[in-house]
């Protein structure tokens, strides 16, 4: 079944404007991009040579680490750490501070 009709988007919408156009079956989905540029095809194709792979391999790698390395929950604490660290109050601006270092 296509994603845009799975979410509710109808056929015309967010989805087909950005031309791409993505169906899943039994766990397995397919993505189809349209209309890239010729010149990042052959920068994806290179790269994929680069690596030993076909050009479908190079990409399901770099989508998939893509989503793998952000993991919301992760940076969320993360930030939450720094916030706890950080004094209540006005903080310095950082733009000020590299000026007068750069005075020195």
């Amino acid at each position: 079944m296509p994603l845009h009709q799975r979410h509710g988007d109808s056929p015309g919408g967010a989805d087909d404007a950005s031309n791409m156009l993505a169906t899943e079956d039994a766990g397995v989905a397919t993505l189809t991009i349209r209309n890239l540029d010729e010149a990042v095809v052959e920068r994806w194709k290179e790269r994929a040579r680069r690596h030993h792979r076909s050009l479908e391999s190079e990409v399901r790698d770099y989508l998939g680490k893509g989503v793998a390395a952000f993991d919301r929950t992760a940076f969320e604490a993360w930030a939450r750490e720094v916030a706890a660290m950080t004094p209540p109050g006005p903080q310095s601006d950082s733009g000020e501070l590299a000026r007068e270092d750069r005075d020195r």
